[in-house]
């Protein structure tokens, strides 16, 4: 056994001879780490479930846009906007917008066939993909004044007109 001298005594870390302060340290630290671990985890979830909720949002606009389309005699899409129910379609740059796309057989494409006034004079412009008729891609783009966009997209095609299909797209921020 060594002597205990007195600068021993005095010494600062003499109080973690205790087990009582050990094990306090230990539990505290734990509980931190556990603290600390958590957060990310319900910070993650969180996330997951607002991102979750807002693509949900944005389905729900889609097929709203969808039951809303119809087509004049010359088969051209038209949707009256005083039909959609958020008014955010009608303020420019609100962060909520729509836009038809033509796609015709030979793969081709006219961008903003028709869209809303919240897009002001700007298109959404999207990769060209392969798109199963009714099938739901969901892309983040870059939108009007360099806005991050979530973008949903589906096309239909007419019983009546074979020529081509319309690619009805929502975004929102």
């Amino acid at each position: 056994m060594h002597p205990v001298t007195e600068d021993h005594k005095n010494s600062p870390w003499r109080i973690f001879q205790s087990l009582q302060i050990r094990l306090l340290v230990g539990t505290i630290s734990a509980s931190l780490v556990a603290l600390i671990l958590a957060g990310f985890v319900l910070g993650g979830l969180f996330k997951e479930h607002v991102q979750t909720q807002f693509q949900t949002g944005l389905t729900q606009q889609l097929d709203q846009l969808i039951a809303k389309l119809e087509f004049d005699s010359a088969g051209r899409p038209v949707i009256n906007p005083q039909s959609l129910s958020d008014p955010r379609w009608q303020h420019v740059y609100s962060g909520l917008y729509w836009q038809i796309d033509e796609i015709s057989l030979d793969g081709l494409s006219r961008t903003g066939v028709l869209r809303s006034r919240s897009l002001w004079d700007s298109n959404l412009q999207l990769n060209t993909d392969s798109l199963t008729d009714g099938a739901l891609h969901v892309h983040e783009i870059l939108g009007p004044q360099d806005s991050t966009l979530l973008l949903l997209e589906r096309t239909v095609r007419t019983v009546e007109q074979s020529t081509a299909s319309w690619r009805l797209i929502v975004a929102g921020i």
